[in-house]
């Protein structure tokens, strides 16, 4: 988990405020977070996508859910298709 939060921030993501099994990365609307998830889906990465009305606040997010079976190279795998993901969308410079 420490691995995918600390590159995903590395990155440029802005992320929720603790470390946990379930790692939340805020994307700029609702637009931009369905077409992230539809990159990371094409790239064979599944993560959750949530936008309003389902998130409070009008937050738009993605979800990753760690668990101790995913090794270190699909972790890293992730944190790249995330940081081309991120480019792609514009969700990150």
């Amino acid at each position: 988990v420490a691995t995918l939060y600390d590159g995903l921030a590395a990155q440029g993501f802005k992320l929720g405020p603790e470390h946990g099994p379930v790692v939340g990365a805020h994307l700029p609307d609702r637009m931009c977070a369905i077409g992230f998830w539809r990159a990371m889906l094409d790239a064979g990465i599944y993560v959750n996508v949530a936008v309003p009305p389902a998130t409070p606040n009008g937050v738009s997010l993605l979800r990753c859910s760690v668990c101790a079976e995913h090794t270190s190279e699909q972790i890293a795998r992730v944190i790249a298709m995330f940081e081309a993901a991120g480019r792609a969308t514009g969700a990150i410079a």
